[in-house]
């Protein structure tokens, strides 16, 4: 079996406008992938920008995983939220992801988030990890049917450790 640790950090969200914005962000993978340690599903706080359009997480990244197939290959997936604490209201900003690379080493990594245009919001405030992970906005077969806006961009850096990918056939120079 082969492993991957991850350290890192979300640093901040970019966004088109200046609003107050949180994030729930998790890894999705798929089914020879296991989270062994760490959180795999999290959320940052709520943030004003003061300055710009920038939104300061500083959100940790702590994940060791286990595999036993390059298949489904690790990706973080966003789901921006704003808040206005005028009415307590929770609204979507939009959705992004990136891929977690596929090479051992820092990596600085840019998630562009967007909006789907025209589609009625899912539950925001009270969604579970798995129907999170579940959302139809995270499958190809449905998300290329999506018109959509962009509304920003995730700023993450990480660090991943390697263990045993040879016995997955990948090698590394």
């Amino acid at each position: 079996m082969a492993e991957i640790h991850m350290i890192g950090e979300i640093h901040y969200f970019l966004d088109n406008k200046k609003r107050i914005a949180g994030a729930r962000w998790s890894l999705l993978y798929g089914p020879k992938w296991k989270t062994i340690s760490g959180q795999d599903d999290c959320r940052t706080q709520f943030d004003e920008p003061y300055f710009g359009k920038q939104c300061t997480w500083s959100a940790p990244i702590d994940l060791h995983l286990l595999t036993t197939s390059v298949d489904g290959w690790p990706q973080f997936i966003f789901k921006i939220l704003r808040k206005d604490f005028d009415t307590g209201t929770i609204s979507l900003i939009g959705y992004g992801s990136c891929h977690v690379p596929s090479v051992p080493g820092q990596h600085s990594l840019k998630g562009f988030i967007w909006k789907p245009i025209g589609i009625a919001e899912e539950s925001t405030a009270q969604e579970s990890s798995e129907s999170f992970r579940k959302s139809k906005v995270w499958s190809s077969a449905f998300r290329h049917q999506l018109e959509t806006k962009p509304v920003g961009s995730v700023d993450i850096t990480v660090t991943l450790i390697f263990k045993s990918m040879n016995c997955l056939g990948v090698a590394y120079k």
